[in-house]
């Protein structure tokens, strides 16, 4: 039964390790946008995840591009996740930039939210 315990401890903390891991990656200057920035395969999977969006998300996310705490493409670890904070939306790549995105908020939503915004009017 400790083994067990033990194990399924341990499962759990690599789960959350890698989930945090997969997601720490900050650039150390400016990243080309998703379509310069990725292979023919991969810009195949990324639209393959964007596309599981509802259409208006989609739209929104493809115009934001980047992830505001990775810096990675929205789709590039799998589908972009929407959070909203007082009636505004961001899209991050993955769960584990979550918490980093709604301690601040206010600045990831001046340099993201704006281009989301004005590439989804036009």
């Amino acid at each position: 039964m400790m083994h067990r315990q033990y194990l399924m401890t341990t499962v759990i903390a690599l789960g959350v390790l890698v989930a945090l891991v997969g997601c720490s990656t900050q650039s150390d200057g400016p990243v080309a946008p998703a379509e310069n920035n990725a292979s023919g395969g991969q810009q195949a999977e990324i639209e393959a995840e964007l596309a599981k969006l509802i259409p208006e998300d989609r739209e929104r996310a493809v115009a934001q591009k980047l992830c505001p705490i990775s810096e990675e493409p929205l789709g590039s670890m799998g589908k972009p996740v929407k959070v909203t904070v007082d009636g505004q939306d961001l899209f991050i790549c993955c769960a584990g930039c979550e918490d980093e995105l709604k301690q601040n908020f206010a600045t990831h939503l001046k340099k993201y939210g704006a281009a989301s915004a004005n590439e989804s009017k036009q």
